[in-house]
């Protein structure tokens, strides 16, 4: 489970990419896609979330 202060977090930068008209992708390593995750939790997230890509162990990240 998703903790609110997170759930809010995300629809705040939901809500701030929106209104400018900006879309966002992002590459996580540590977060293990988390991040990702609850952004994508947020309703209309699909109009501002492009893409993801998770590299969490070394060599994916040497490779990328």
């Amino acid at each position: 489970m998703v903790p609110d202060s997170l759930i809010s977090m995300a629809e705040d930068v939901i809500d701030h990419l929106k209104k400018r008209g900006l879309v966002i992708s992002m590459v996580e390593a540590g977060t293990g896609g988390l991040t990702s995750a609850v952004l994508t939790t947020i309703s209309g997230s699909s109009k501002v979330f492009d893409r993801s890509l998770v590299c969490y162990s070394n060599s994916s990240k040497v490779e990328l």
